[in-house]
């Protein structure tokens, strides 16, 4: 990944930890930013109600900043990077087609093999 890339993927990780820890009862955090640079953060207390996603896309759509540059989830047990629900995935790409591009932070590993951060894109997850 680009250093300015890795740098606002940390910085969005960050917020995404602090606002879980704000959220004890969400199992699950989303956080995006757009294409604007606008950050967002939704807690999921419960990973089968979409509501706090939908509450989310609504919010996108209001702002006009429906193209997602990148994506965070981290769920409660240990800050472990996830996907999202395949719902909110296919629910981005619906919103705006760009959000095929969006990058999603996840674990992978370096050309040695060893643990690393590495970021996939939101159309390669939808097989």
């Amino acid at each position: 990944m680009m250093d300015e890339i890795k740098e606002q993927f940390r910085a969005l990780r960050e917020k995404a930890e602090r606002r879980l820890r704000e959220e004890p009862e969400a199992q699950q955090l989303i956080a995006l930013q757009s294409a604007k640079g606008e950050k967002y953060t939704v807690p999921v207390r419960d990973w089968t109600d979409p509501a706090p996603e939908e509450a989310l896309l609504q919010t996108l759509r209001d702002s006009g900043g429906t193209e997602i540059k990148l994506l965070v989830c981290l769920w409660r047990d240990g800050f472990c990077l996830d996907l999202p629900s395949m719902r909110f995935r296919r629910a981005l790409m619906a919103l705006d087609e760009r959000n095929a591009d969006t990058f999603i932070l996840m674990n992978g590993e370096d050309a040695d093999g060893r643990p690393a951060l590495t970021a996939i894109r939101l159309g390669k997850t939808l097989g």
